[in-house]
């Protein structure tokens, strides 16, 4: 488990979140459909608006979270929960000894999860949603990984089947869990479209 945190850090010093959003063919308004969004955030929403010109604007108006919503949606699962680990990671700085043992686990879970998206590591996220809290930024991302959709096995009897909507809400939910300043969630921003761009990935 120890290797796999080392595999987790920020490159996120070139980018600027008014510049640019992660690539989609889709527009802001299909990616918004399922997003709770808040008034102010939707009156930004016009018809036809490209991913990036969205993000500018929430970034402009300083509706980070609602930024944070958004990127977690426009991402695939595998890279919102990727980005989740990278944020929940970064609260703890160097020393991951400081976080709780049921919140590293659940970390590590989701880390395995993202390293080699297969069922038995969804499933294995699943198991440490509840001992490391939903409230917390690992528990949270635990669950995100639990529901993630990227496997391509049968899921057994009995099982949560993936929730590709369910894991982007949860990603968003751990991030801004992770971020207590506007700032920090600017920066968490930042480090999504390096995700996004592949300046920050997994591999």
């Amino acid at each position: 488990m120890q290797g796999q945190h080392e595999t987790i850090s920020s490159n996120a010093a070139t980018r600027t979140p008014e510049a640019e959003a992660p690539p989609s063919a889709r527009t802001a308004d299909e990616i918004c459909r399922n997003i709770r969004l808040g008034p102010r955030s939707r009156k930004l929403l016009a018809p036809g608006l490209k991913p990036g010109q969205y993000l500018s604007l929430l970034v402009e108006n300083r509706l980070h979270a609602d930024a944070v919503r958004y990127m977690a949606h426009a991402l695939l699962n595998r890279e919102a929960v990727w980005w989740a680990c990278l944020c929940t990671r970064s609260t703890v700085g160097e020393n991951l000894s400081t976080m709780p043992e049921a919140q590293r686990q659940g970390l590590g879970a989701a880390v395995r999860w993202v390293l080699e998206p297969t069922e038995a590591h969804r499933q294995g996220a699943a198991r440490w949603v509840e001992p490391a809290g939903v409230r917390t930024p690992a528990g949270a991302l635990a669950k995100a990984a639990s529901f993630a959709l990227g496997q391509s096995e049968p899921v057994p009897l009995g099982s949560n089947p993936p929730n590709a909507l369910l894991t982007a809400r949860l990603a968003a939910a751990s991030v801004l869990l992770s971020g207590t300043t506007a700032d920090q969630l600017r920066r968490f921003i930042v480090l999504g479209l390096d995700v996004a761009y592949g300046q920050n990935r997994w591999n």
